[in-house]
């Protein structure tokens, strides 16, 4: 992957971006930056952090993991991911895209479960700013 870029998207993550985009500070949050993410509000010392879960009518098994990773992290720095990533693996989500894979769809690929998963995976949290109007995630460290 060096030297290329890296585009993550989700379509509730994005509806969900939109809807609180007038935040004092948007993160979009993921496995993959958990704990970069967490820091942001300890950081700012931000007394009240709304988690906003996508997907499912905000009740996403994979949302819902995420954010208490992220909450647990929040509270005590150095907290473990605990069972948060396997619930995720075991969602509706996540069966859909193994579906995709076991019919041959395009874009879906084998390892996009996994890659979803693997907390900590990138040392930046993701803060949303707006551009034209619109919120577009940049890294933060």
């Amino acid at each position: 992957m060096r030297g290329r870029t890296l585009a993550r998207r989700t379509t509730t993550g994005t509806a969900g971006a939109l809807a609180v985009a007038d935040a004092g500070l948007l993160l979009c949050a993921s496995f993959p930056v958990v704990t970069a993410t967490a820091e942001v509000p300890r950081g700012t010392r931000a007394r009240t952090v709304t988690f906003v879960v996508t997907g499912d009518d905000g009740r996403a098994a994979e949302g819902l993991a995420c954010a208490e990773c992220l909450a647990a992290r929040v509270r005590a720095p150095g907290t473990g991911s605990g069972r948060c990533p396997a619930r995720a693996c075991r969602s509706a989500a996540a069966g859909r895209l193994a579906e995709g894979v076991r019919h041959g769809r395009g874009g879906v690929h084998p390892g996009d479960v996994e890659l979803c998963l693997e907390a900590d995976a990138d040392p930046f949290a993701m803060a949303a700013t707006r551009l034209d109007g619109h919120p577009v995630p940049r890294p933060v460290s």
